[in-house]
């Protein structure tokens, strides 16, 4: 079977079918899995409605209890940039949130953000 490393998803997306190629972050799948159940996960994501849902099927087997799924419509916009605010998550206490992203998503929050480099796709890294 295919990992959660790598996988290869078919979209339809306004009336045509696309092949999209997923490449995680090594390790990724194996974090999902040790912090799944201790901790809530969001995905917050940048990407369009029909393509976030994809990574939630590309994770499935791997996360128990992925309460949220955001994507770029919940963004703002700054100059030609999609950020991610805490403000979309009026029922939780922004000081208890860690955000594991790259910082350039994240101006108007840099206080929670636990910064990640962006990924390149190196299966080194």
């Amino acid at each position: 079977g295919e990992s959660v490393n790598q996988k290869e998803n078919k979209l339809v997306h306004k009336g045509r079918r696309t092949s999209i190629k997923f490449i995680l972050r090594p390790g990724i799948g194996d974090f999902i899995k040790r912090i799944s159940g201790k901790l809530e996960i969001i995905i917050y994501t940048t990407l369009e409605s029909f393509q976030a849902k994809d990574i939630l099927e590309v994770f499935g087997s791997a996360v128990r209890g992925l309460d949220t799924l955001i994507d770029r419509g919940i963004c703002s916009i700054i100059g030609d940039l999609s950020v991610k605010e805490l403000k979309v998550f009026s029922n939780r206490n922004p000081e208890k949130m860690i955000i594991m992203d790259n910082l350039a998503y994240w101006p108007l929050n840099l206080t929670n953000v636990l910064p990640v480099p962006p990924f390149k796709g190196d299966p080194d890294e």
